[in-house]
């Protein structure tokens, strides 16, 4: 791996809203499962071109199918496979 370049991982979530419970007047939380990741050394031009391309290909899938789909990288480390908002009483 050469110096400019760092570890990667760019990751591919289908999104949902979802109602947590009544409590406090009732809260809502973001549930967010991976579909797909790429964990790779790149450096950040790269990535960067990486991701545009990425989510262009998201929004046009998330559109045709009607998903909520969202793009996240992640530094030096893989993606988690949940990648939820807190749940409100955890």
């Amino acid at each position: 791996m050469k110096l400019y370049e760092k570890q990667f991982s760019v990751a591919v979530y289908n999104t949902a809203r979802l109602f947590g419970g009544h409590e406090e007047g009732g809260w809502w939380y973001t549930d967010r499962e991976k579909v797909k990741d790429v964990y790779k050394p790149i450096n950040k031009i790269t990535l960067d071109k990486y991701y545009n391309r990425i989510q262009k290909a998201v929004d046009a899938v998330g559109f045709k199918h009607n998903l909520s789909l969202e793009v996240h990288v992640f530094e030096g480390k893989a993606a988690p496979k949940d990648y939820s908002d807190q749940k409100h009483y955890e």
